[in-house]
């Protein structure tokens, strides 16, 4: 009698991860169906100033720019335009008040259709500067490098 009711079970609890693997594949394709982005396309944002003197805040529009130029070079890479990337920017930041971290990136994606965004900040170490980049996948969330909280 032990051995139908074990089988009842192993079978209920076999029906209850088919059910939530089905549903969490939905959620994602569903999701992000939602975010239609270019995965060829990379936005480069300006590098946030961390370092306390807003006389070096030009320095993150430079560094975005640096980096896009690079990565401008390989092929089949489209690079979202330094100026259309400072204006999306400065729209999210509008549209959506202070948004921090992973929400900032996704909000930047979805206003550029980029489904690689390239953002960071730089400190003072000493008389030196130290940039953090964080690189992510859109679709995926995935990051490549550390990406914020």
């Amino acid at each position: 009698m032990a051995r139908p009711k074990r089988k009842r079970t192993i079978i209920a609890a076999a029906t209850a991860v088919i059910v939530l693997a089905v549903a969490a594949g939905a959620f994602f394709v569903v999701r992000s169906s939602r975010l239609d982005v270019n995965p060829n396309r990379v936005l480069v944002a300006p590098f946030e100033n961390k370092t306390g003197d807003p006389s070096l805040d030009s320095i993150g529009s430079w560094a975005a720019d640096w980096i896009a130029q690079g990565i401008s070079q390989a092929a089949q890479i489209e690079v979202v335009p330094g100026l259309a990337a400072q204006e999306s920017f400065r729209t999210v930041e509008r549209e959506s008040g202070k948004l921090q971290g992973m929400k900032k990136l996704r909000a930047l994606a979805r206003e550029t259709r980029a489904g690689t965004v390239v953002a960071g900040s730089y400190y003072l170490q000493g008389d030196n500067l130290q940039f953090q980049a964080n690189i992510m996948d859109v679709k995926n969330g995935n990051c490549f490098m550390p990406c914020p909280p």
